[in-house]
């Protein structure tokens, strides 16, 4: 039978008592043993079952870094591939809108980047061919309306000094009203002629030792019937200016910037012109008392063919490149022209030269 019926059929001391009492002593130690062994093999696999996550969570951190790692290296290197050729179509671009046709244009990339940077350089030639047939265009007319003109002019000449006969006062009115029209055209079309030679890159300076003062009184003298004309009054402060210099350039800037200042003024104003010497430079400041120019602008007056809202005064209108081009006339001389912005009515230019 079973161990608890040998303990209630015999007494603890008779000899199956103790039998089953040392039995029991034996099974007893025998579970403790099976608990313990059961216990410590449940406490290794627990570990074991520890240390193999452990393993795994430490091989998915480091494929995890290492896909992290693949990917960013991936997309580096897809940014550069990409943006490389984007940046030399970028490029390109700016040179066609900075006018610059001589710099070819190249993109590596992709067969599709590689095509655009194809078109882009047809463009460019072909813009190039533009530009030069309008370069040729301008030259053609300008020299072709030099010989008419000069006629015209000449002509009306003769006509003002009574040189073929005298002139009733209204014949002499509407001789004068030639002349200066036709002096204005002529100037016009030094303009175009001007800046065509600029866009051609062929602009170049024939130094040599002047006096800028007297630049200044001969572009006075020339502009003078148009300034009676209009009863204006010139504020004239010159100090002697002597540098090397190209005296057919320089007399261009002074005369754009006077003419610009008579264009703008209305009858009876007041045109300042001061020259002074400010160190190793040569200061001319022009000055009128016209409606100005509008703050917005400031940033456009010295762009070829920009028309201002201001009214024109005279009878002409002007091609917009007299400004560009005494600029560029400046800066061939290492110099500066520049909108003075003193909060005073009219506009107000200055020209830094420098004293070689």
């Amino acid at each position: 039978g079973s161990l608890f019926e040998t303990f209630k059929i015999h007494t603890p001391g008779s000899a199956d008592g103790r039998a089953a009492l040392d039995e029991f002593v034996e099974l007893n130690e025998l579970a403790r043993k099976i608990f313990s062994e059961s216990s410590e093999l449940i406490v290794n696999e627990v570990n074991a079952l520890k240390n193999t996550a452990g393993k795994a969570r430490q091989v998915l951190i480091w494929q995890m870094a290492g896909l992290v790692s693949c990917t960013i290296l991936f997309v580096v290197l897809f940014s550069l591939l990409i943006s490389r050729p984007i940046r030399q179509i970028d490029q390109g671009i700016t040179l066609l809108g900075d006018g610059d046709f001589s710099s070819p244009i190249r993109v590596t990339g992709s067969q599709d980047l590689e095509f655009l940077g194809d078109r882009l350089n047809w463009l460019r030639m072909r813009l190039a061919e533009l530009e030069e047939e309008k370069a040729k265009f301008v030259a053609h007319v300008s020299h072709e309306l030099k010989t008419p003109l000069a006629s015209i002019r000449e002509g009306s000449e003769l006509l003002g000094e009574e040189v073929v006969g005298p002139l009733t006062a209204q014949q002499r009115e509407i001789a004068a009203i030639v002349i200066k029209n036709s002096i204005q055209l002529q100037k016009l079309i030094e303009n175009l002629f001007s800046f065509n030679t600029l866009l051609a890159k062929e602009t170049v300076l024939y130094r040599a030792e002047l006096t800028l003062d007297q630049i200044v009184s001969d572009v006075v003298d020339d502009q003078k019937p148009v300034i009676l004309k209009k009863e204006l009054s010139l504020d004239i402060n010159l100090e002697s200016v002597i540098m090397h210099g190209d005296r057919k350039r320089l007399y261009t800037v002074v005369d754009n910037l006077l003419s610009n200042a008579v264009k703008f003024t209305p009858a009876g104003g007041t045109i300042a012109i001061t020259l002074e010497c400010q160190y190793d430079s040569a200061v001319l400041d022009v000055k009128d008392s016209g409606p100005g120019i509008p703050a917005n602008e400031h940033k456009s007056i010295f762009e070829p063919f920009f028309q201002g809202q201001a009214p024109n005064l005279g009878h002409i209108k002007g091609t917009g490149l007299g400004l560009a081009i005494a600029k560029e006339y400046v800066l061939a001389h290492g110099g500066a022209l520049e909108l003075v912005q003193d909060n005073e009515p009219g506009a107000h230019f200055r020209v830094h030269l420098p004293l070689i």
